[in-house]
């Protein structure tokens, strides 16, 4: 437990007959919610967005940027229905 929380190393549990079909892994509480925060800005597309502005040069308000974030995921929304 102590490298899985302190290093971020991951934990691999197996059967001890090595069938890793029922297997799990354990993570520390840290990495888990930093995970989490990145699945939920890949679902509603505010890390893509991000990554393909990051090098824009202009200063960038983060309001401006999720309001914007928030219009096109809507517009798209709408386009579905």
């Amino acid at each position: 437990m102590k490298d899985v929380n302190s290093n971020s190393k991951t934990v691999i549990i197996t059967k001890a007959n090595g069938d890793d079909s029922e297997s799990a892994v354990v993570i520390g509480k840290k990495d888990w919610e930093a995970y989490q925060e990145t699945m939920a800005l890949l679902a509603n597309g505010q890390l893509q967005f991000a990554m393909a502005h990051e090098n824009d040069k202009d200063d960038v308000d983060i309001d401006d940027m999720m309001a914007e974030i928030d219009t096109e995921i809507a517009n798209e929304k709408k386009n579905k229905s």
